[in-house]
């Protein structure tokens, strides 16, 4: 997996902060802007961390668009062609995973939380701040 197109992604600066930190806690906080890579550089950067055990991590999505969206562009950083292979993600109506997926996008955040069997072997949840969406919609409105 080639990961030097992650590089120029602002949240790069914290990644060995964050391993540290999810090294020694079970909860911790990352804020970052739009655009950052929370969704893109964070997930690659800490596949191989010793704490995940080769376990999966799971990126709560708010709607099924942003979950093939991202899976998308995951799988084609992890050199792969679509999602199901390394990176997968799970909507209402679609399901892209298989048995080597370790990186998920659901989408529907509160249908993925009342399903229980796709949290049974996840070592990282990530979930998007409460209102984020609001908070964003509602910065663009008054622009020009």
């Amino acid at each position: 997996m080639d990961l030097s197109s992650l590089s120029s992604l602002p949240i790069v600066a914290v990644l060995s902060e964050l391993r540290a930190a999810l090294a020694e806690a079970s909860n911790v906080v990352l804020e970052a802007p739009p655009g950052a890579g929370k969704s893109t550089g964070v997930p690659l950067a800490l596949l191989d961390a010793p704490w995940l055990a080769r376990r999966r991590i799971v990126m709560l999505q708010p709607r099924r668009l942003a979950a093939r969206a991202v899976a998308r562009r995951l799988a084609r950083l992890a050199g792969d062609p679509e999602p199901g292979g390394l990176v997968g993600y799970r909507t209402r109506l679609d399901t892209r995973v298989g048995p080597a997926t370790r990186i998920e996008a659901p989408g529907c955040s509160a249908w993925v939380a009342e399903t229980t069997t796709i949290v049974a072997g996840v070592s990282l949840m990530v979930a998007p701040a409460p209102g984020a969406r609001a908070r964003v919609r509602g910065a663009g409105a008054g622009s020009a």
